[in-house]
C-alpha cells in the first residue's frame, strides 16, 4: 500500500505565507482558501500550515489562524525577490 502524500510546491508555500501575512488573521480554513490567488489541494494546504506553525510564523487556535511572524526589512526584500523569481519561472512553463 502506498501513501499518497502531496508535497507542496515552494511557490504554494510562499503564496500561503504571503496571504496570511497580508490578512493577519483568518477565522477558518475556508476563509483562507477563498483568499488564496489560486486553489491548492487540501492536503498540501494542511502540510503548509503545519510547517508555518512549526516555524512559529502562525498560531492556530479555536478562533482561526493568526500570522505572528515579524519580518524585518531585509527579510521582506528577500521574500519579495524570491517570490518574483518563482512567479517568473512558473510563467515560463
Amino acid at each position: 500500500m502506498t501513501n499518497n502524500i502531496r508535497i507542496p510546491k515552494l511557490s504554494n508555500v510562499w503564496m500561503v505565507e504571503r496571504t496570511l501575512a497580508k490578512l493577519k488573521k483568518v477565522n477558518s480554513l475556508t476563509e483562507l482558501k477563498q483568499n488564496l490567488p489560486h486553489q491548492i489541494p487540501h492536503s498540501s494546504l494542511n502540510l503548509i500550515l503545519d510547517y508555518l506553525d512549526y516555524s512559529k510564523k502562525i498560531q492556530r487556535t479555536s478562533n482561526g489562524i493568526e500570522w505572528i511572524f515579524n519580518e524585518g526589512v531585509k527579510e521582506k526584500n528577500l521574500v519579495k525577490n524570491i517570490f518574483n523569481i518563482l512567479n517568473k519561472r512558473d510563467d515560463n512553463k
